[in-house]
């Protein structure tokens, strides 16, 4: 069966050098009532010392991104073009609590 976007779950765990790799299908931008969200994905990352951060990466070319209130400069992705895919780096930074 079809899954709808919210839905979609995954659960990774990273290297011994806190390195990380997520493949998925870029999302769309979405209409949510009187506002236009830009396409965007949600992440939770913890580690065994730091409190749970949650928080979204956005697409740097989605048409919605300059009137998106909710996007962060921060959290925008320097999308990279690849033979058959795009690529994008993005480094998180966790505090201990």
């Amino acid at each position: 069966p079809l899954h709808h976007a919210n839905q979609e779950r995954g659960r990774f765990r990273t290297d011994g050098s806190g390195r990380y790799k997520l493949q998925t299908i870029q999302p769309k931008w979405y209409q949510a009532g009187n506002i236009v969200r830009s396409a965007h994905f949600h992440v939770k990352v913890s580690g065994p010392s730091n409190p749970l951060l949650t928080t979204a990466l956005y697409f740097e070319d989605d048409p919605f991104i300059g009137k998106d209130g909710m996007v962060k400069k921060s959290l925008i992705l320097d999308v990279k073009e690849a033979k058959k895919a795009r690529t994008a780096d993005f480094t998180f930074v966790l505090r201990r609590a």
